[in-house]
């Protein structure tokens, strides 16, 4: 295990230097991926329920800042168990909140640079809930706090920004009853807003996934949400942020939308959108003034989901560090009686599609990733901290998966930013590193994906280039020059 770990404070401060690039160990020259799942400890989540209903939620994060990213998985007929991981094996914690695991996220939501967790899942009367668990960074756990204004239905997907400027991450819950607006006090105690935060014509329902992303450029968290069956429950719609107002505008998305994940696939600097659901998925590239283009079909990104299938979690990421995001995709289906399940189709086949300079291929099968069964949520994090991402599955009647690859020779930067804020973890941020083949950036968000939460860490895949400089646009406006010139893992004090 290769930990390429340094605190980097900003020019005028002295700081540990990086690793010199040339004890960079990795020589693999393509992914190859191996289900580490079982032998490592993970939970299986195989049961006995007849139909892919709810669950299975995934977020990765270190949660006892030990340096190894930890994974919590929620089981449906059970409950949400961490696993502590020790390098080459996870100690599973079975939390006992009260609640079967549907969803989970790991935020630290009062400030204290701990990471909390909030958790979703039916009560003993099958009563649709959601608690906080506060972390003390250590593994250790305060009581569930259920004074936090309750989901109204089934929680589908959760993101949080500080949308208002005011240094606290707010809330956005999708369900498929209502959505909310979470206002947070800056103690991790939240007021629910609901549609008086939003310009809607008609208030969002059954929506799956809401994605925070400044789409704009000017410095404010814009807001899509993205709406299953659009002609009976109303289109997907984006919601333009300015200085903590919002604006519903148009958003030409036609997909049904089942999950979503922001991505800037052709690496012009602005945030581009890809959506999954039934059938091709979609890719909408972000011209700015000149509004949205769907290029999913003309990318590659659209994969090769016919009608009938359906793709749920998905997340954006570089997994071979060429300096282009790659998208993950899973399959599964949706019922709750034998007449919807019979329309589906029981082969759901995830997708693994490698980006090659803005167009999209398709390698799932060639690197070993992937199965076709019920799969719900996914995250990305490096649990072994070698620079290579591993990709965590939460799968409904069947095991779920980690799938790792040999670290990569092509290299990789991982950023932790450290705010003096109550977004204690910088989400919101855009840093920018310069290299000598150009600029290769990224984005610090939480939700990677419908049913899927990653680590509040930015990964950006450098390729054989050399680093010659970092810059952090915090999230209210603050930009701050790092001295960076080595590959591995930093942490950027503001």
């Amino acid at each position: 295990m290769l930990l390429l770990l340094a605190c980097v404070a900003d020019l005028d401060d002295s700081a540990t230097a990086p690793p010199d690039e040339e004890a960079w160990p990795c020589t693999a020259e393509s992914l190859a991926y191996e289900d580490i799942g079982a032998a490592w400890g993970l939970v299986d989540t195989t049961d006995d329920e007849p139909f892919p209903n709810e669950g299975s939620g995934v977020a990765i994060a270190d949660l006892d800042e030990d340096g190894l990213d930890d994974v919590i998985l929620t089981v449906r007929t059970d409950t949400t168990v961490v696993h502590w991981n020790r390098g080459d094996h996870f100690e599973a914690e079975r939390l006992e909140v009260g609640l079967l695991g549907n969803a989970a996220a790991a935020l630290d939501l009062d400030g204290d640079r701990h990471l909390d967790l909030l958790l979703a899942g039916k009560n003993s009367n099958g009563i649709q809930g959601m608690v906080l668990v506060r972390g003390d960074g250590a593994g250790g756990w305060g009581p569930p706090e259920s004074d936090i204004p309750q989901p109204m239905g089934t929680l589908l997907a959760l993101d949080a920004a500080d949308y208002d400027h005011d240094g606290d991450l707010d809330l956005y819950l999708n369900t498929n009853g209502p959505d909310d607006l979470l206002l947070n006090d800056g103690t991790g105690h939240f007021t629910s807003r609901g549609a008086a935060a939003l310009a809607v014509d008609e208030w969002t329902w059954r929506s799956w996934v809401g994605i925070w992303a400044d789409v704009d450029g000017d410095g404010w968290q814009d807001l899509f949400v993205g709406n299953d069956l659009q002609s009976e429950f109303g289109p997907s719609r984006l919601y333009k942020n300015t200085n903590g107002t919002f604006t519903q505008v148009t958003a030409p998305v036609t997909v049904n939308a089942m999950g979503g994940s922001p991505i800037d696939y052709d690496n012009d600097g602005a945030i581009d959108l890809f959506v999954t659901g039934t059938g091709p998925d979609g890719l909408y590239a972000n011209y700015g003034e000149g509004g949205w283009v769907a290029v999913g079909a003309a990318t590659g990104a659209s994969g090769t989901n016919g009608l009938g299938r359906m793709h749920l979690g998905s997340a954006a990421v570089d997994l071979d560090n060429n300096g282009w995001t790659d998208l993950v995709t899973i399959g599964g289906r949706v019922a709750i009686d034998d007449a919807l399940l019979s329309v589906q189709d029981p082969i759901e086949p995830d997708g693994l599609l490698l980006n090659e300079g803005g167009t999209f291929v398709d390698v799932s099968a060639a690197v070993g990733f992937g199965d076709d069964g019920d799969g719900r949520g996914v995250a990305v994090g490096d649990l072994d901290a070698d620079g290579t991402l591993e990709i965590v599955v939460g799968e409904l009647g069947s095991p779920s998966h980690v799938y790792r690859s040999d670290c990569q020779k092509k290299r990789a930067l991982d950023v932790e930013l450290v705010g003096f804020e109550d977004n204690s973890y910088g989400i919101g941020a855009r840093v920018e590193a310069r290299t000598s083949e150009g600029v290769v950036r990224g984005w610090m968000g939480s939700l990677q994906g419908e049913g899927g939460n990653g680590p509040p860490r930015i990964h950006l895949g450098l390729g054989d280039a050399d680093i010659e400089g970092l810059t952090v646009y915090w999230p209210r406006g603050e930009v701050q020059e790092v001295d960076v010139t080595s590959a591995g893992r930093v942490r950027v004090e503001q």
